[in-house]
Protein backbone atom coordinates (compact mmCIF):
# COMPACT_ATOMS: atom_id res chain seq x y z
CA UNK A 1 0.00 0.00 0.00
CA UNK A 2 2.78 1.90 0.47
CA UNK A 3 4.19 1.48 -2.83
CA UNK A 4 1.27 2.09 -4.40
CA UNK A 5 1.03 5.65 -2.49
CA UNK A 6 4.71 6.20 -3.92
CA UNK A 7 3.87 5.77 -7.00
CA UNK A 8 0.86 7.72 -7.35
CA UNK A 9 2.98 10.97 -5.73
CA UNK A 10 5.35 10.48 -8.18
CA UNK A 11 2.40 10.51 -10.78
CA UNK A 12 1.05 13.54 -9.60
CA UNK A 13 4.49 15.33 -9.32
CA UNK A 14 5.32 14.07 -12.86
CA UNK A 15 1.77 15.52 -14.35
CA UNK A 16 2.74 18.55 -12.17
CA UNK A 17 5.88 18.60 -13.56
CA UNK A 18 4.31 18.31 -17.55
CA UNK A 19 1.76 20.65 -16.85
CA UNK A 20 4.38 23.53 -15.59
CA UNK A 21 6.45 23.10 -18.09
CA UNK A 22 3.79 23.41 -20.88
CA UNK A 23 2.69 26.59 -19.38
CA UNK A 24 6.52 27.58 -19.34
CA UNK A 25 6.25 27.03 -23.01
CA UNK A 26 3.24 28.96 -23.59
CA UNK A 27 4.63 31.80 -22.10
CA UNK A 28 7.88 31.60 -23.64
CA UNK A 29 5.94 31.42 -26.70
CA UNK A 30 3.71 34.55 -26.07
CA UNK A 31 6.92 36.16 -25.43
CA UNK A 32 8.76 34.95 -28.42
CA UNK A 33 5.36 35.97 -30.61
CA UNK A 34 5.49 39.63 -28.53
CA UNK A 35 8.48 40.06 -29.34
CA UNK A 36 7.92 39.51 -33.28
CA UNK A 37 5.36 41.56 -33.50
CA UNK A 38 7.53 44.09 -31.86
CA UNK A 39 9.87 43.83 -33.71
CA UNK A 40 7.55 43.83 -36.83
CA UNK A 41 6.29 46.84 -35.48
CA UNK A 42 9.39 48.77 -35.25
CA UNK A 43 10.55 47.71 -38.92
CA UNK A 44 7.07 49.60 -39.98
CA UNK A 45 7.58 52.53 -38.05
CA UNK A 46 11.28 52.62 -39.26
CA UNK A 47 10.16 52.20 -43.18
CA UNK A 48 6.85 54.38 -42.57
CA UNK A 49 8.50 57.20 -40.32
CA UNK A 50 12.22 57.11 -39.76
CA UNK A 51 12.79 56.40 -43.37
CA UNK A 52 11.28 59.02 -44.89
CA UNK A 53 12.43 61.70 -41.91
CA UNK A 54 15.93 61.11 -42.71
CA UNK A 55 15.77 60.90 -46.10
CA UNK A 56 14.03 64.95 -45.62
CA UNK A 57 16.97 65.53 -43.08
CA UNK A 58 19.66 64.33 -46.00
CA UNK A 59 17.95 66.54 -48.48
CA UNK A 60 17.87 69.46 -46.71
CA UNK A 61 21.60 68.72 -45.53
CA UNK A 62 22.32 68.57 -49.39
CA UNK A 63 20.21 71.92 -50.03
CA UNK A 64 22.42 73.38 -47.66
CA UNK A 65 25.92 72.39 -48.81
CA UNK A 66 24.62 73.40 -51.93
CA UNK A 67 23.15 76.78 -51.23
CA UNK A 68 26.88 76.92 -49.39
CA UNK A 69 28.59 76.06 -52.35
CA UNK A 70 26.54 78.14 -54.77
CA UNK A 71 26.85 81.03 -52.40
CA UNK A 72 30.85 80.51 -52.45
CA UNK A 73 30.51 79.89 -55.91
CA UNK A 74 28.51 83.11 -56.67
CA UNK A 75 31.01 85.18 -54.84
CA UNK A 76 34.13 83.79 -56.73
CA UNK A 77 31.92 84.58 -59.89
CA UNK A 78 31.38 88.43 -58.36
CA UNK A 79 34.60 89.00 -57.27
CA UNK A 80 35.84 87.74 -60.55
CA UNK A 81 33.22 89.95 -62.41
CA UNK A 82 34.39 92.77 -60.40
CA UNK A 83 38.19 92.04 -60.99
CA UNK A 84 37.37 92.17 -64.90
CA UNK A 85 35.27 95.13 -64.56
CA UNK A 86 38.16 96.75 -62.86
CA UNK A 87 40.96 95.50 -65.28
CA UNK A 88 38.62 96.28 -67.92
CA UNK A 89 37.56 99.95 -66.92
CA UNK A 90 41.80 100.42 -66.38
CA UNK A 91 42.33 99.04 -69.94
CA UNK A 92 40.06 101.16 -71.40
CA UNK A 93 41.26 104.48 -69.44
CA UNK A 94 44.65 103.19 -70.28
CA UNK A 95 43.18 103.06 -74.32
CA UNK A 96 41.83 106.90 -73.34
CA UNK A 97 43.97 108.74 -71.70
CA UNK A 98 47.55 107.01 -72.20
CA UNK A 99 47.89 104.45 -75.21
CA UNK A 100 46.77 106.89 -77.79
CA UNK A 101 49.37 109.26 -76.24
CA UNK A 102 51.86 106.38 -76.36
CA UNK A 103 51.56 106.24 -80.22
CA UNK A 104 51.94 109.80 -80.95
CA UNK A 105 55.25 109.57 -78.82
CA UNK A 106 56.42 107.12 -80.31
CA UNK A 107 55.12 108.73 -83.63
CA UNK A 108 57.09 111.81 -82.58
CA UNK A 109 60.55 110.00 -81.70
CA UNK A 110 60.73 108.52 -84.62
CA UNK A 111 59.54 111.64 -86.58
CA UNK A 112 62.83 113.90 -84.65
CA UNK A 113 64.74 111.38 -86.32
CA UNK A 114 63.43 112.15 -89.95
CA UNK A 115 63.71 115.86 -89.50
CA UNK A 116 66.84 115.70 -87.73
CA UNK A 117 68.59 113.60 -90.89
CA UNK A 118 67.08 116.17 -93.27
CA UNK A 119 68.18 119.21 -91.25
CA UNK A 120 71.90 117.70 -91.09
CA UNK A 121 72.70 115.52 -93.78
CA UNK A 122 70.05 117.32 -96.27
CA UNK A 123 70.83 121.00 -95.71
CA UNK A 124 74.65 120.70 -93.75
CA UNK A 125 73.20 122.72 -90.32
CA UNK A 126 75.20 121.82 -87.20
CA UNK A 127 74.30 119.46 -85.50
CA UNK A 128 72.80 121.59 -82.34
CA UNK A 129 70.99 123.18 -84.39
CA UNK A 130 69.90 120.01 -86.38
CA UNK A 131 68.69 118.77 -83.27
CA UNK A 132 66.71 122.12 -82.27
CA UNK A 133 65.29 122.39 -85.28
CA UNK A 134 63.97 118.71 -85.27
CA UNK A 135 62.95 119.33 -81.60
CA UNK A 136 60.92 122.65 -82.74
CA UNK A 137 59.03 120.86 -85.84
CA UNK A 138 58.07 117.81 -82.94
CA UNK A 139 56.93 120.60 -80.28
CA UNK A 140 54.57 122.50 -83.40
CA UNK A 141 52.89 118.90 -83.53
CA UNK A 142 52.70 118.03 -80.01
CA UNK A 143 50.88 121.59 -79.42
CA UNK A 144 48.32 121.15 -82.77
CA UNK A 145 48.29 118.15 -81.48
CA UNK A 146 46.93 118.96 -78.48
CA UNK A 147 45.20 121.91 -79.55
CA UNK A 148 43.24 119.61 -81.70
CA UNK A 149 42.31 117.67 -78.75
CA UNK A 150 40.90 120.49 -76.37
CA UNK A 151 39.11 121.87 -79.17
CA UNK A 152 37.22 118.19 -80.05
CA UNK A 153 35.69 118.78 -75.99
CA UNK A 154 33.52 121.79 -77.37
CA UNK A 155 32.52 119.98 -81.05
CA UNK A 156 35.33 122.17 -82.88
CA UNK A 157 37.06 120.46 -85.78
CA UNK A 158 40.15 122.90 -85.28
CA UNK A 159 41.06 122.71 -88.73
CA UNK A 160 44.13 124.96 -88.92
CA UNK A 161 45.58 123.22 -86.01
CA UNK A 162 45.05 120.24 -87.55
CA UNK A 163 46.41 121.14 -90.91
CA UNK A 164 49.92 122.07 -88.89
CA UNK A 165 50.02 118.82 -87.60
CA UNK A 166 49.32 116.67 -90.42
CA UNK A 167 51.56 119.34 -92.18
CA UNK A 168 54.33 118.28 -90.04
CA UNK A 169 53.28 114.83 -89.93
CA UNK A 170 53.61 114.65 -93.95
CA UNK A 171 57.22 116.94 -93.94
CA UNK A 172 58.39 114.04 -91.20
CA UNK A 173 57.64 110.68 -93.14
CA UNK A 174 59.06 112.11 -96.49
CA UNK A 175 62.43 112.90 -94.83
CA UNK A 176 62.89 109.20 -92.85
CA UNK A 177 61.32 108.20 -96.50
CA UNK A 178 64.66 109.95 -98.60
CA UNK A 179 67.23 110.10 -95.77
CA UNK A 180 66.08 106.50 -93.57
CA UNK A 181 63.74 104.04 -94.55
CA UNK A 182 60.54 104.20 -96.36
CA UNK A 183 59.05 101.70 -93.43
CA UNK A 184 60.26 104.24 -90.78
CA UNK A 185 58.25 107.39 -92.85
CA UNK A 186 55.40 104.73 -92.87
CA UNK A 187 55.90 104.65 -88.87
CA UNK A 188 55.61 107.54 -88.33
CA UNK A 189 52.01 108.05 -90.42
CA UNK A 190 50.63 105.03 -88.15
CA UNK A 191 50.68 107.41 -84.95
CA UNK A 192 48.51 109.95 -85.67
CA UNK A 193 46.09 108.26 -88.02
CA UNK A 194 45.47 105.66 -84.96
CA UNK A 195 45.00 108.88 -82.64
CA UNK A 196 42.70 110.05 -85.07
CA UNK A 197 41.13 107.38 -85.39
CA UNK A 198 40.72 107.46 -81.66
CA UNK A 199 39.82 110.88 -81.43
CA UNK A 200 36.80 109.98 -84.34
CA UNK A 201 35.49 107.07 -82.05
CA UNK A 202 35.53 109.32 -78.87
CA UNK A 203 33.50 111.66 -80.63
CA UNK A 204 30.94 108.95 -82.11
CA UNK A 205 30.75 108.03 -77.97
CA UNK A 206 29.99 110.96 -77.46
CA UNK A 207 27.20 111.34 -79.66
CA UNK A 208 25.55 107.78 -79.01
CA UNK A 209 25.21 108.92 -74.93
CA UNK A 210 23.84 111.93 -75.59
CA UNK A 211 21.39 110.25 -78.08
CA UNK A 212 22.23 111.80 -81.23
CA UNK A 213 23.14 108.69 -83.23
CA UNK A 214 20.97 105.24 -82.81
CA UNK A 215 22.16 102.11 -83.50
CA UNK A 216 21.72 101.07 -87.16
CA UNK A 217 20.22 97.28 -87.39
CA UNK A 218 22.40 94.77 -88.96
CA UNK A 219 21.26 92.47 -91.87
CA UNK A 220 21.65 89.24 -92.70
CA UNK A 221 23.70 88.64 -96.15
CA UNK A 222 21.18 86.91 -97.68
CA UNK A 223 18.31 89.43 -96.76
CA UNK A 224 20.65 91.78 -98.47
CA UNK A 225 20.77 89.59 -101.36
CA UNK A 226 17.25 88.39 -102.41
CA UNK A 227 15.47 91.59 -100.85
CA UNK A 228 17.72 94.43 -101.99
CA UNK A 229 14.88 96.77 -102.23
CA UNK A 230 13.42 96.09 -98.89
CA UNK A 231 16.45 96.61 -96.94
CA UNK A 232 17.49 99.54 -98.92
CA UNK A 233 13.63 100.95 -97.57
CA UNK A 234 14.18 99.60 -94.23
CA UNK A 235 17.86 101.17 -93.49
CA UNK A 236 16.48 104.33 -94.72
CA UNK A 237 13.46 104.27 -92.19
CA UNK A 238 15.73 103.14 -89.38
CA UNK A 239 18.08 106.34 -90.11
CA UNK A 240 14.67 108.39 -90.38
CA UNK A 241 13.01 106.71 -87.10
CA UNK A 242 16.07 105.71 -85.30
CA UNK A 243 14.98 101.97 -85.40
CA UNK A 244 17.88 99.67 -83.97
CA UNK A 245 15.99 96.35 -84.56
CA UNK A 246 15.78 94.63 -88.10
CA UNK A 247 12.84 93.00 -88.08
CA UNK A 248 10.83 95.97 -86.65
CA UNK A 249 12.61 97.96 -89.92
CA UNK A 250 12.02 95.08 -92.33
CA UNK A 251 8.19 95.15 -91.17
CA UNK A 252 8.04 98.82 -91.85
CA UNK A 253 9.73 98.54 -94.94
CA UNK A 254 6.75 96.01 -95.79
CA UNK A 255 4.40 97.89 -94.92
CA UNK A 256 5.65 100.63 -96.63
CA UNK A 257 5.75 99.26 -99.76
CA UNK A 258 2.39 97.40 -99.83
CA UNK A 259 0.98 101.01 -99.30
CA UNK A 260 2.77 102.31 -102.07
CA UNK A 261 1.71 99.58 -104.55
CA UNK A 262 -2.27 100.32 -102.97
CA UNK A 263 -1.59 104.05 -104.02
CA UNK A 264 -0.04 103.04 -107.58
CA UNK A 265 -2.75 100.75 -108.64
CA UNK A 266 -5.01 103.71 -107.35
CA UNK A 267 -3.49 106.13 -109.44
CA UNK A 268 -3.53 103.37 -112.48
CA UNK A 269 -7.51 102.82 -112.57
CA UNK A 270 -7.96 106.82 -111.93
CA UNK A 271 -5.82 107.28 -114.94
CA UNK A 272 -7.25 104.30 -117.24
CA UNK A 273 -11.08 105.74 -115.93
CA UNK A 274 -9.82 109.68 -117.16
CA UNK A 275 -8.61 108.01 -120.57
CA UNK A 276 -12.07 106.14 -120.58
CA UNK A 277 -13.66 109.20 -120.16
CA UNK A 278 -11.43 111.73 -122.21
CA UNK A 279 -12.63 108.47 -125.32
CA UNK A 280 -16.25 108.45 -124.43
CA UNK A 281 -16.76 111.99 -124.28
CA UNK A 282 -14.74 112.88 -127.69
CA UNK A 283 -16.68 109.87 -129.17
CA UNK A 284 -20.01 111.53 -127.80
CA UNK A 285 -19.12 114.99 -129.36
CA UNK A 286 -18.27 113.85 -132.96
CA UNK A 287 -21.64 111.58 -133.52
CA UNK A 288 -23.74 114.54 -131.87
CA UNK A 289 -21.60 116.83 -134.52
CA UNK A 290 -22.77 114.10 -137.29
CA UNK A 291 -26.19 114.20 -136.31
CA UNK A 292 -26.80 118.22 -136.35
CA UNK A 293 -25.31 117.68 -139.92
CA UNK A 294 -27.95 115.88 -141.40
CA UNK A 295 -31.14 116.80 -142.88
CA UNK A 296 -34.28 115.25 -141.65
CA UNK A 297 -35.53 112.54 -143.94
CA UNK A 298 -34.75 108.98 -143.11
CA UNK A 299 -34.54 108.69 -139.32
CA UNK A 300 -33.19 105.72 -137.32
CA UNK A 301 -33.28 106.01 -133.90
CA UNK A 302 -30.29 106.14 -131.24
CA UNK A 303 -30.51 105.40 -127.54
CA UNK A 304 -28.45 108.55 -125.79
CA UNK A 305 -27.32 106.31 -123.01
CA UNK A 306 -25.71 104.16 -125.76
CA UNK A 307 -24.30 107.59 -127.50
CA UNK A 308 -23.13 108.71 -123.85
CA UNK A 309 -21.46 105.65 -122.63
CA UNK A 310 -23.39 104.75 -119.40
CA UNK A 311 -25.12 101.73 -120.68
CA UNK A 312 -23.74 98.50 -122.61
CA UNK A 313 -24.56 98.04 -125.79
CA UNK A 314 -26.87 95.23 -127.01
CA UNK A 315 -25.16 91.23 -126.55
CA UNK A 316 -24.95 89.32 -130.23
CA UNK A 317 -24.25 89.73 -133.16
CA UNK A 318 -27.04 92.20 -134.21
CA UNK A 319 -26.30 95.29 -135.85
CA UNK A 320 -26.20 98.49 -133.28
CA UNK A 321 -28.98 100.56 -133.82
CA UNK A 322 -27.09 103.53 -134.64
CA UNK A 323 -26.00 102.15 -138.01
CA UNK A 324 -30.00 100.18 -138.71
CA UNK A 325 -31.08 101.26 -142.28
CA UNK A 326 -34.45 102.00 -142.72
CA UNK A 327 -34.96 98.46 -144.73
CA UNK A 328 -33.67 96.66 -142.11
CA UNK A 329 -35.52 97.90 -139.41
CA UNK A 330 -38.45 95.64 -139.71
CA UNK A 331 -36.47 92.63 -140.29
CA UNK A 332 -35.42 92.52 -136.69
CA UNK A 333 -38.20 92.63 -134.98
CA UNK A 334 -39.96 89.67 -133.74
CA UNK A 335 -42.25 87.33 -136.32
CA UNK A 336 -45.25 87.08 -134.34
CA UNK A 337 -45.83 90.64 -133.64
CA UNK A 338 -47.44 92.34 -136.38
CA UNK A 339 -45.48 95.18 -137.81
CA UNK A 340 -46.64 98.43 -136.70
CA UNK A 341 -45.46 102.13 -137.53
CA UNK A 342 -45.01 103.92 -134.60
CA UNK A 343 -46.24 107.32 -134.99
CA UNK A 344 -44.17 110.50 -134.93
CA UNK A 345 -45.64 112.25 -132.04
CA UNK A 346 -45.20 109.01 -129.91
CA UNK A 347 -41.32 108.55 -130.29
CA UNK A 348 -39.44 108.40 -126.91
CA UNK A 349 -37.84 111.42 -125.44
CA UNK A 350 -34.27 109.76 -124.65
CA UNK A 351 -33.44 108.66 -128.42
CA UNK A 352 -31.93 110.89 -131.22
CA UNK A 353 -32.39 110.84 -134.68
CA UNK A 354 -29.97 109.73 -137.02
CA UNK A 355 -30.44 110.14 -140.98
CA UNK A 356 -28.82 107.41 -142.99
CA UNK A 357 -26.58 109.86 -145.94
CA UNK A 358 -27.73 109.88 -149.54
CA UNK A 359 -24.23 109.46 -150.71
CA UNK A 360 -21.37 107.74 -148.98
CA UNK A 361 -23.96 105.84 -146.69
CA UNK A 362 -21.66 102.66 -146.05
CA UNK A 363 -18.70 104.85 -145.58
CA UNK A 364 -21.06 107.07 -143.02
CA UNK A 365 -22.41 104.12 -140.55
CA UNK A 366 -18.89 102.49 -140.60
CA UNK A 367 -17.35 105.63 -139.54
CA UNK A 368 -20.00 105.94 -136.87
CA UNK A 369 -20.01 102.84 -135.90
CA UNK A 370 -16.25 102.68 -135.26
CA UNK A 371 -16.32 106.11 -133.34
CA UNK A 372 -19.28 103.96 -131.05
CA UNK A 373 -17.04 101.19 -130.57
CA UNK A 374 -14.47 103.07 -129.23
CA UNK A 375 -16.58 105.26 -126.85
CA UNK A 376 -17.66 102.07 -125.71
CA UNK A 377 -14.15 101.50 -124.81
CA UNK A 378 -12.60 99.59 -127.35
CA UNK A 379 -8.53 100.22 -128.82
CA UNK A 380 -8.78 102.11 -132.24
CA UNK A 381 -5.85 99.85 -133.36
CA UNK A 382 -8.35 96.34 -132.27
CA UNK A 383 -11.16 96.83 -134.23
CA UNK A 384 -10.20 95.64 -137.84
CA UNK A 385 -12.08 96.47 -141.02
CA UNK A 386 -13.75 92.87 -141.31
CA UNK A 387 -15.70 93.69 -138.56
CA UNK A 388 -16.72 97.14 -139.22
CA UNK A 389 -17.51 95.31 -142.96
CA UNK A 390 -19.91 92.68 -141.00
CA UNK A 391 -21.19 95.79 -138.82
CA UNK A 392 -22.57 97.30 -142.14
CA UNK A 393 -23.49 94.99 -144.28
CA UNK A 394 -20.72 95.67 -146.71
CA UNK A 395 -17.59 93.28 -147.78
CA UNK A 396 -13.88 94.87 -148.36
CA UNK A 397 -15.47 98.25 -148.28
CA UNK A 398 -13.83 99.71 -145.26
CA UNK A 399 -10.08 98.83 -145.20
CA UNK A 400 -9.99 101.93 -147.36
CA UNK A 401 -11.43 104.00 -144.24
CA UNK A 402 -10.20 102.50 -141.56
CA UNK A 403 -6.75 104.45 -141.21
CA UNK A 404 -8.73 107.63 -141.49
CA UNK A 405 -10.95 106.88 -138.87
CA UNK A 406 -8.08 105.67 -136.15
CA UNK A 407 -6.64 108.37 -136.45
CA UNK A 408 -9.70 110.91 -135.93
CA UNK A 409 -10.38 108.43 -132.66
CA UNK A 410 -6.66 109.33 -131.86
CA UNK A 411 -6.92 112.81 -132.61
CA UNK A 412 -10.22 112.95 -130.74
CA UNK A 413 -8.89 111.62 -127.77
CA UNK A 414 -6.01 114.11 -127.41
CA UNK A 415 -8.45 117.62 -127.98
CA UNK A 416 -10.16 115.95 -124.88
CA UNK A 417 -7.32 115.16 -123.20
CA UNK A 418 -6.09 118.99 -123.37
Amino acid sequence: MFTRRRRRGKALRAAETIQAEAVRLQAQQQVDEDARRAAQERERFELEVLVPLRREAEEAEEQRTEARKGKKRSGRRERAQRWFDAAAHSWNALLDNHLAHLLVGFSVAVAWVGQYRWLHDGLNLWLVVAAMGATVLEVAFTVAQRIVREAAKFHDPAWIARGVMWSVTGLAAHNLAVHVNPLMGAFSILGPALWELHQWWQRRKARYARGELTPRPRFRWDERRYFRDEVALAQRLAVRYGIAEPRVALAWARAELAESETRDHAAELRAALERFSRVVTAAAAANRDLVSARPADSLVTVPQALVAAEVAPPQGKTTPPSVIRPEDAESQQPADEPKQSKPAEERPTNVRPLRRPAGGGKREQGRVWFLQQVAEGRDPEDISAAEVDRAIGASGYSKKFIADWRSAARQAEHVVGE
